[in-house]
């Protein structure tokens, strides 16, 4: 989430000084289909830059707000889009037709895929990369030490094996937080944004399932991030592996846990 201690504001752009991203500050006013999204952020210049591009799933997550305030991006850096879904590039895996990622700013503020690129409506909030990011290794995951995997572009350790399929959120919490494991006992349980970090739209379920293997039955992940809005008391935010993209789920309800440090 953009916060005003990292993030430089202009007039018509905010700097992200952490992921290194420029955003447009306002959305395009109307909605409408993915290629002309695509389209007007190919074609826009602004703050005398002309590379911006619709962001990705992984980089509109960075913004949104999953705290569940009045609007899914932080109001005070960005006009919000209210109402509305907000285009990302990145496409649904296994799905049979263009359907997209895309930010709601409806009742529960969270992510849907029942948007296609042909038939849907949206508006767009363009990106672009003012620094680059270091240049991956050829393998993400480092699984050298027994029991863990290093995520070489976040520095995030994951706990590899899946031993817990049905916890509340509680539970889920506790779990972590007595976690031993790999020498080491820092372990808790991550935020919705590091669990957004493990999202590859390249294959279903949306994660590595080979660095970070799980059970069939085990798709919806605990996070420790609340939703604290009127409208989601009691709920809490698991992310879909299934589909990838977070879910708001009752405190109460049953999930998987992968701890993190």
């Amino acid at each position: 989430m953009l916060d005003q201690g990292t993030a430089t504001v202009a007039d018509d752009a905010v700097r992200d000084n952490v992921t290194g991203l420029d955003w447009q500050r306002a959305p395009t006013a109307s909605p409408t289909p993915f290629t002309d999204a695509q389209r007007y952020c190919g074609e826009l210049k602004l703050g005398g830059f002309d590379d911006w591009r619709v962001p990705s799933l992984v980089e509109l997550t960075s913004i949104w707000d999953p705290r569940g305030s009045m609007h899914a991006v932080p109001s005070y850096v960005l006009e919000p889009a209210a109402g509305t879904f907000t285009w990302t590039s990145t496409l649904a895996p296994g799905s049979s037709r263009p359907e997209l990622y895309a930010l709601s700013e409806t009742k529960y503020r969270k992510w849907s895929i029942n948007l296609s690129a042909t038939q849907g409506s949206g508006v767009a909030r363009c990106v672009r990369t003012f620094r680059s990011p270091p240049a991956p290794a050829a393998t993400r995951y480092d699984v050298s030490t027994s029991g863990v995997a290093r995520d070489t572009r976040t520095g995030l350790v994951w706990q590899r094996q899946i031993v817990r399929t049905g916890d509340i959120q509680t539970q889920a919490v506790s779990y972590c937080a007595q976690l031993v494991l790999a020498g080491f006992s820092d372990w808790r349980l991550p935020t919705i944004k590091e669990l957004a970090s493990l999202h590859d739209s390249t294959m279903l379920p949306t994660i590595d399932n080979t660095a970070l293997p799980a059970p069939d039955t085990a798709y919806e992940f605990w996070s420790s991030s609340p939703c604290m809005a009127t409208d989601c008391e009691g709920y809490g935010w698991v992310w879909n592996m299934s589909g990838g993209g977070p879910l708001d789920g009752l405190l109460l309800a049953r999930a998987a846990v992968r701890c993190v440090r």
